[in-house]
Order: structure tokens, then C-alpha cells, then sequence
């Protein structure tokens, strides 16, 4: 119902410490059971799981403070957005992980700081 409403179905795992990740089991089964899903219903799937490993990035165990955020919105979820809208809903890939390599290029113009005005600054 999305699709034909011209809507993007965009799912993405948050990032999580490596000290979080690396005790998760049976994860990539995980993950690709929810890609599969994602994409029988026409969405995306982005891992954005290993986005943010710098602990000083985390308020606890597992939730981004606002360091964090800014550097998640900066480096995968704004690039991430700007794709999307690029694309068109029927153009956006399946992502099988994040890493700075695989990041849409910057549109030309744009600062490589945080947008201050998305944290309400």
C-alpha cells in the first residue's frame, strides 16, 4: 500500500556497540530473515548496526546520547535519506551493511558538519 501511495519503505537497524553486537547470536540469521521481509513487502533493509562504535557515542548500555545521534544522522541516516529521495521509493537497494565506503556521495555544497538546525539548535 506504500509503494502505491509513491512511499519509500525504508527499515534500518540502529547502531549498537560492539560490545552489544558481538553478543547477540544467530544475528545474521536474524538480519536476513528481516531483509527478506523488508523486501517481499518492496521496503529497504540498512544495517546500520556498526555505524557508531566510539563508546563515548552511547548515554547507557545500548542508547545513543546526542553526540551520538548527531554522528548517526551525519554519516548514515542523512546520507541515507538524501538516497532515497534521489532514487524514488522504487530505486532504493537493499543494504547489507554500513561502513564509510559505502556511503551515497555528499551532494555538492554541503558541509561535512553536523546539521545543528536537526538537533534543534
Amino acid at each position: 500500500m506504500a509503494r502505491e501511495k509513491g512511499m519509500a519503505i525504508v527499515a534500518l537497524k540502529p547502531p549498537l556497540p560492539a560490545r552489544i553486537r558481538d553478543r547477540l547470536r544467530d544475528e545474521a540469521a536474524l538480519d536476513r530473515r528481516v531483509a527478506a521481509i523488508v523486501a517481499g513487502q518492496g521496503g529497504s533493509w540498512h544495517d546500520f548496526s556498526g555505524a557508531a562504535d566510539d563508546e563515548g557515542y552511547y548515554a547507557d548500555t545500548d542508547h545513543l546520547n546526542e553526540r551520538g545521534v548527531l554522528h548517526f544522522q551525519e554519516t548514515a541516516l542523512a546520507p541515507l535519506l538524501r538516497e532515497v529521495l534521489r532514487r524514488g521509493p522504487e530505486r532504493t537497494r537493499v543494504s547489507g551493511g554500513w561502513s564509510p565506503e559505502r556511503r551515497p556521495p555528499r551532494p555538492a555544497g554541503r558541509s561535512s558538519s553536523p546539521d545543528t538546525r536537526a538537533a534543534g539548535r
